[in-house]
């Protein structure tokens, strides 16, 4: 049997529910400081998504000739485009590159990685560490309970481009329940593995990640929460996400598994 959970931003507001009811004792006991500290920080990621809105907004002020899909192709067709630079370097004069980056990067990536750059401070922050102390058995709790379901394939799809569900989905005192599909490819990225996406337990980052990172046309992880120049996270008007989803190899990998 097959079984499949999707969540979103809603999840993490209901981790914030799930602190604000712990009793104070627990954290006065595991010195995480202040409940009310901790749940500030959880809600910082939780509204980071936001910021792609503003994002839109102002790109949509700066070209009003474009209607909202052409605007969306544009912006996935600069994305492309940029992570193919190292390629174009080769066969393209300099100056031409750097008139590219400098009217693209001023207004659209620089934003783009500011955002993917929030979330990865997040992820060195203590706000992931002192959920993991806060909740150490979820991870466990969570597997038993699929066990006990008898599924033989259990995917979680999330929509959420920060890692808060994944810290929870690990073991005691490390070690993570659930894969991405993603194995070694050299020293600073991973790649999708038709091998480990079959394994029987994996979680799908079907919106993208701050950790996925494009490269030559191909979707990447990064390892060891590197700093990422070519994010991948999908944006936009909910009506145009299934294109964009197509045209990653990884997301659509992804997607391909939910249908």
């Amino acid at each position: 049997m097959k079984t499949i959970l999707i969540t979103g931003n809603g999840f993490n507001y209901m981790i914030n529910e799930w602190i604000n009811n712990l009793p104070d004792e627990k954290i006065t006991e595991l010195n995480l400081g202040s409940k009310e500290a901790i749940k500030i920080e959880i809600n910082q990621i939780t509204i980071l998504w936001q910021k792609f809105n503003d994002i839109f907004t102002e790109i949509k002020k700066n070209l009003p000739q474009l209607n909202e899909e052409e605007l969306i192709r544009l912006i996935y067709s600069v994305i492309e485009l940029f992570s193919n630079l190292p390629g174009l370097e080769k066969i393209l004069d300099r100056n031409k590159i750097e008139e590219l980056k400098t009217l693209f990067d001023s207004f659209l990536l620089d934003k783009i990685r500011e955002i993917a750059e929030e979330f990865r401070n997040h992820h060195e922050s203590t706000g992931y560490k002192n959920l993991k102390k806060l909740f150490p058995s979820f991870g466990k709790k969570f597997n038993d309970l699929i066990d006990s379901k008898k599924s033989d394939f259990f995917n979680i799809f999330t929509t959420n481009y920060d890692g808060l569900l994944d810290t929870l989905l690990t073991g005691n005192p490390r070690g993570f329940i659930f894969h991405d599909g993603f194995s070694h490819f050299n020293e600073h990225l991973l790649t999708i593995s038709e091998e480990n996406i079959n394994f029987n337990k994996l979680i799908c980052h079907i919106h993208g990640s701050y950790l996925y990172k494009r490269q030559f046309g191909y979707t990447y992880k990064l390892k060891n929460n590197l700093n990422n120049s070519e994010p991948i996270m999908v944006f936009n008007n909910p009506d145009f996400k299934e294109q964009i989803i197509n045209r990653d190899n990884v997301l659509a990998r992804y997607y391909h598994i939910l249908l």
